[in-house]
Order: structure tokens, then C-alpha cells, then sequence
């Protein structure tokens, strides 16, 4: 039996979109999470992490930010625009059904799939919803989630939060350099792009369609190690227009999974 989290991040004066994140573990990840939280001093179902706290004056916020990433998950996405983040559990629940549509051995077990607050509205909107979508039967919903009690919630908060500042970096509405840091397989002083350093955080955790064949002669190109996304762990939203449309599949719709060192 397997966990999905959702929550989700709105911008609605910068972008004009909103974005759901899904974040999937074979194996409820709460005791990892728990154990992170203790690490950095903080007491699990009381305090959380949240992406939206100042990582410079909350120091321990952004060593559980790190020690979240370490955690991580199967990631999916979901992108609308703002005015109709209403619809973004729906779109939340179409994202659960692509995956276990594509993914044959996670459509034979049964899952737990939790919500955060606010995200439907209402639990009865919620329930609405989810009896008529193709999961019942399949999946249990939880609607209307504390995250503080719900840890892996807060997985998919951090992811949420992480690619929408890559999604606005795509519109190129917001640019940060921060250093590479240690592991990075670069110089731990030199600075790398804010969007490029999530990008590699998180490009193993996609859900993704079949990997290109790879030729046993001539030489490898980029497409032979780049996978789909869009239609696996990615869904647009039918409401999206153009710009965000394109945006959205140019930053998330495919992922290069090469050498970038």
C-alpha cells in the first residue's frame, strides 16, 4: 500500500498560476519525517516545515528543508492557471488516475491519498469529486488535511513551493544564484542558478514515461537520455492559456536524465 500527498502553491500577483504537488511513497515516509523534524530540534505534530517561512532568520526550517529533500518521493504535477485554482484537487485526483494508469504495478495495490486544507473547499466537495472520478474502489481519500498532523503533507508542500519558483524562473519573473554547495558534483563556492540547482534536486523523482532506446552504435544525443513527462507526472490544466501552457511544458514536460557535470 502506497501514500500520495498533495498541497499546493498559489501566485496569483506573479504568474497568475497555481500548481499542485504530488509527492508518492511505496511506504508511509511519517517516521522518516518524524525523526527529521526531532533532528533540527523542532516537535513533530506540533511544529512543521513550511516553504512560505524565511529560511535565513529560521534556520532549523532550513535544515528540515534539506533534511525533506533528502527524504523526497515520486513526484507529478499539476499547473492551472489562477483563476482556476478551484479546480486544482480535481485536476489532483486526474493526476493520481494518470499514474496508476501508466504505472502497472502501482495499479494493483491499494493507496491512501492525503489533501491538505483548502484545497477542494470542503470535505463534501471533496468526497463529490473523488465519487466520481475512477478512483474509488482503488484509492482512499483524505480531504481537508492538517499538514502538521498529516507529516507527509509537508513533502509535498516542499515540492509545490519548489516548482513553482522554477516555473516563475521560466517565465523569467524571478532569478536568484545560490552556491553549488557540497555533494553538488561542482565546486561547493561556485554559484549555480537557483532554477538549475532545483532542477537536479528533483529530475530522479518524476513519474515518466519509457526511457528512449539507447543505440549500440553512433553517438548518444540528448533525446536518447531524456524521458517524457508531460501526460505521466505531468497534467496542464485544459483552462491553461498559452503562455503558461508552454512555460509549463518547456520547464517540466520532459527531463533530461544525462551527466550535467
Amino acid at each position: 500500500m502506497g501514500c500520495f500527498y498533495f498541497d499546493d502553491s498559489k501566485h496569483e500577483r506573479l504568474g497568475q498560476f497555481a500548481l499542485g504537488a504530488l509527492v508518492f511513497h511505496g511506504e508511509d515516509p511519517t517516521p522518516k519525517i518524524e525523526q527529521a523534524i526531532r533532528a533540527v530540534g523542532l516537535e513533530p505534530f506540533k511544529d512543521e516545515f513550511k516553504s512560505s517561512a524565511n529560511m535565513s532568520r529560521r534556520p532549523e526550517q532550513a535544515a528540515l528543508r534539506e533534511q525533506l529533500f533528502a527524504i523526497g518521493g515520486r513526484i507529478a504535477l499539476v499547473v492551472c492557471p489562477y483563476s482556476a485554482v478551484g479546480e486544482l484537487g480535481t485536476y489532483g485526483l486526474r493526476a493520481i488516475e494518470t499514474i496508476l494508469q501508466n504505472e502497472t504495478a502501482l495499479a494493483r495495490m491499494e493507496h491512501d491519498a492525503f489533501f491538505d486544507a483548502e484545497i477542494f473547499g470542503s470535505v463534501s466537495k471533496a468526497n463529490e469529486r473523488f465519487r466520481s472520478s475512477a478512483l474509488v474502489g482503488r484509492v482512499r481519500g483524505h480531504f481537508e488535511q492538517d499538514s502538521a498532523k498529516i507529516l507527509g503533507i509537508q513533502l509535498a508542500d516542499l515540492v509545490a513551493h519548489t516548482c513553482s519558483q522554477m516555473l516563475l524562473e521560466q517565465f523569467g519573473l524571478k532569478e536568484k544564484w545560490v552556491k553549488a554547495g557540497e555533494n553538488s558534483g561542482y565546486d561547493p563556492e561556485i554559484e549555480v542558478n537557483l532554477g538549475f540547482e532545483l532542477w537536479a534536486r528533483t529530475r530522479y523523482n518524476w513519474f515518466t514515461g519509457p526511457s528512449p532506446i539507447i543505440p549500440d552504435e553512433g553517438p548518444i544525443e540528448i533525446e536518447h537520455m531524456t524521458v517524457p513527462v508531460l501526460g505521466y507526472g505531468l497534467i496542464i490544466a485544459e483552462e491553461c492559456q498559452t503562455e503558461l501552457k508552454r512555460a509549463a511544458e518547456s520547464r517540466f514536460g520532459s527531463m533530461y536524465m544525462g551527466c550535467i557535470h
